[in-house]
């Protein structure tokens, strides 16, 4: 079970299209479709060979509006119905084994908490993968460890620095409280860095409204306060540690 962005996943009587920056479409394989709260998770008769939960805490450090809190972007813009979720992330899982291609990729839904629960096939139980948390337009972030999995299986990125693989230089995650942290904001293009080629998309929408690579802060709109996170984040030479 496999995706890319622009890819397609499949499996457990389901198929689920994703492009990182866009709403994900969930679809069953009898058609029905399910396009709501960005990625909604379909019944669990329906997914009976899915049963390994991975249970994980991250925050955006754009999105991060108040206290271990973020805004509610999907909800704001009409995406979702429900006022607790800000928007999906893709999660990978990539055996240390084999650092070529994920084992497994799902997407999920952040809440304004921070957290999201994904299930993945039972067969991870038992297997070690790294976790790597892809984001529209923050900086893909992995665990700094892989990590064993089990039937429910919990992480939480936002406790601790080395919650997160780094490159032993630069810290791997951006400080937005006392003792939390988040994935830096910024990286537009996803090309693994921030810099001025990010300017150079928020530069070129500024004044647009709705769900764009460009809102970095995740208000809906594109503006100067976008760019300061990009500014800022351009001067510490960031780029995704991964551990290959």
């Amino acid at each position: 079970m496999i995706a890319t962005a622009g890819g397609t996943l499949s499996g457990g009587g389901y198929s689920i299209n994703y492009n990182i920056g866009e709403p994900v479409i969930a679809t069953l394989a009898s058609g029905n479709n399910m396009i709501t709260q960005g990625f909604e998770q379909p019944d669990d008769a329906l997914l009976n060979s899915i049963i390994a939960s991975l249970n994980m805490k991250v925050f955006l450090e754009g999105f991060y509006a108040d206290i271990n809190s973020m805004r509610s972007t999907i909800f704001d813009l009409g995406i979702s119905t429900d006022p607790s979720e800000t928007d999906t992330v893709l999660v990978n899982l990539w055996s240390p084994g084999n650092l070529e291609q994920p084992a497994y990729s799902l997407p999920a839904v952040l809440h304004t908490n921070g957290t999201a629960s994904i299930q993945f096939p039972a067969a991870i139980r038992g297997h070690a993968f790294y976790i790597a948390i892809k984001h529209r337009n923050h900086i893909e972030t992995w665990s700094h460890n892989p990590v064993i999995f089990i039937a429910t299986t919990d992480y939480d990125f936002s406790t601790s620095l080395s919650q997160a693989y780094d490159d032993g230089v630069i810290a791997p995650m951006q400080t937005v409280g006392e003792n939390v942290y988040a994935l830096y904001a910024g990286d537009i293009n996803q090309d693994g860095g921030i810099d001025g080629q990010d300017m150079n998309v928020i530069d070129n929408e500024i004044g647009f409204y709705g769900y764009n690579l460009s809102d970095v802060n995740g208000d809906g709109g594109t503006d100067g306060q976008d760019m300061n996170f990009v500014d800022n984040n351009s001067q510490l030479g960031l780029f995704f540690a991964r551990p290959y």
